[in-house]
């Protein structure tokens, strides 16, 4: 996986493991009623790792002190900057151990490799 996503980045200067999503997305109002949903077609769930050219990723961080911007990942602060990030579909065995509850995921992956 980190391979494919190496090799992306050295292709396009920067590249993302993701997933296309598969669930159905909604846009809420302020008030938590459904404004919209979104195609899915192009929605994808954004993952580590994320490989960038080092000059610009630092560009990028430049470009956004400079603006003040908030980002909340390393991919937004490409886009930021106008960087095309190429998306890597990895499958849904690169997951993240947030909760305790995805260790249990976490080791389902493994038994399924055949690791331990």
């Amino acid at each position: 996986m980190i391979n494919s996503i190496l090799k992306e980045a050295k292709e396009f200067g920067a590249a993302t493991c993701a997933l296309q999503s598969t669930d159905t997305i909604k846009i809420s109002d302020e008030n938590g009623f459904i404004k919209s949903t979104l195609d899915r077609t192009n929605v994808w769930s954004v993952q580590t790792p994320q490989i960038f050219d080092v000059e610009i990723y630092r560009k990028a961080l430049v470009k956004a002190k400079n603006d003040q911007i908030s980002v909340t990942d390393d991919c937004m602060l490409l886009e930021n900057a106008g960087y095309k990030i190429k998306l890597v579909n990895v499958g849904s065995d690169n997951i993240k151990i947030t909760v305790k509850e995805d260790i249990l995921m976490a080791e389902a992956v493994l038994i399924k490799r055949g690791e331990e």
